[in-house]
């Protein structure tokens, strides 16, 4: 009696084990299938990359014109080239982060154009393991606009090859937490559907408040307490510290910003991951043509 019970649980625990490889596994291949898919999308309709060429090409035009035209006074004076290479630090971030928080929505109003978002939620695929995959695919084809920035601004700052790739970790860690904060925007969108001028503002407000434009240090002490709690603050100021060569006066010393940079990536993750759960239940529940 005590070995089969011995036997019955060690079968437990294989299957277990077995149930739990094969979680990993699927969950790699959603992500791997949607980048497949995403990317042919992408190169397919070539008008859009073209637009979206453009309008990076604009971004760096105007931020050139204003480092021009514009003084930054505060903890850090600012003029002139160092003006250039504070917008450029943010430029390389918003290239990035805009695919991170609108991948996701983006892939929920495709789904509902094509009338195929309550299929995707009937599926016994990771719907989270589909929207990383989104992602991810939005981030590979804004490397043609983001690798040349970064270059050009590790070039214009004189930085070493070592400084760069520390600026290249902190958007990847940027990234990872954006992509979690924008599946719970692209929720937003598969519970209330119309939600494109709520992202879009959400977009800007967060630009704006986070220090794309401004020194976060400037603004009142609510703009900055908001600002503190969300991953894209720590990002932008780390990036201008290393672009600076460490003559940026930073927020915080610069061990705590990585250690909030990483908090806030493991807590958006969760979060996020909770809530998919969440909709998933009331999706089975209700169907997504209630909601």
């Amino acid at each position: 009696m005590i070995h089969s019970e011995l036997f019955e649980t060690e079968d437990t625990e294989i299957k277990l084990g077995n149930e739990r490889q094969l979680h990993r596994s699927s969950f790699l291949i959603v992500v791997n299938e949607t980048i497949k898919k995403q990317l042919t999308l992408r190169f397919r309709y070539k008008a859009n990359m073209v637009g979206e060429a453009f309008g990076v090409i604009l971004q760096v035009a105007i931020f050139a014109a204003m480092a021009g035209a514009v003084t930054l006074v505060g903890v850090n004076n600012l003029e002139g080239n160092n003006v250039f290479i504070f917008f450029l630090a943010s430029l390389v971030l918003i290239v990035f982060s805009t695919v991170a928080l609108s991948a996701p929505l983006n892939a929920v109003i495709q789904e509902l154009h094509n009338g195929t978002l309550e299929y995707l939620f009937s599926t016994p695929i990771s719907r989270y393991a589909y929207f990383i995959g989104t992602a991810i695919a939005e981030a590979i084809s804004k490397s043609i606009f983001f690798v040349p920035m970064l270059i050009v601004l590790i070039l214009f700052s004189g930085v070493n090859l070592y400084t760069g790739l520390l600026i290249l970790i902190v958007c990847i860690t940027v990234i990872i937490g954006l992509i979690a904060f924008g599946v719970l925007v692209a929720l937003m969108g598969v519970m209330w559907k119309q939600v494109s001028a709520i992202a879009t503002l959400l977009f800007t407000f967060f630009e704006f408040i986070c220090g794309a434009y401004f020194p976060v240090t400037s603004m009142p002490i609510p703009f900055q307490a908001v600002a503190f709690a969300l991953p894209h603050t720590w990002g932008y100021d780390l990036i201008r510290y290393y672009s600076f060569q460490g003559t940026w006066t930073p927020i915080m010393p610069i061990h705590l910003e990585w250690m909030m940079l990483v908090v806030y990536a493991v807590l958006y993750i969760v979060v996020s991951s909770k809530l998919l759960k969440v909709v998933e239940r009331r999706a089975k529940k209700f169907g997504l043509h209630l909601i």
